[in-house]
């Protein structure tokens, strides 16, 4: 029961992200973030609900795997969301750059 409370406050974090996310997702250019954090939000909340399905409807031998790749998912899905757009910027927008300035 316990676990069931952790995962539903967790699961209730991530649905007032998504929402407030989504809320501000069209703000004017000086709050360009508020996509990322949209698609943070959202993608969070995907994992969330798709693998607590399979955690909470498959075998007990197999929740400590769910459980483990449910936070894995999420947290890789929060690091592409957060430095996914700034690492292609350095890596493509800059080395174009250099490109038209070496021309």
């Amino acid at each position: 029961a316990a676990k069931l409370a952790s995962d539903g406050y967790i699961a209730f974090l991530v649905l007032l992200t998504s929402l407030l996310a989504f809320f501000t997702r069209k703000l004017p250019a000086s709050y360009n973030e508020a996509r990322f954090i949209f698609f943070s939000a959202f993608s969070s909340f995907f994992v969330w609900v798709v693998i607590s399905f399979a955690y909470y409807l498959g075998a007990a031998q197999a929740q400590p795997f769910f459980g483990g790749l449910r936070l894995r998912a999420y947290l890789l899905m929060v690091w592409l969301a957060t430095f996914g757009p700034r690492l292609y910027q350095l890596l493509v927008l800059i080395k174009k750059d250099w490109a038209q300035r070496s021309e």
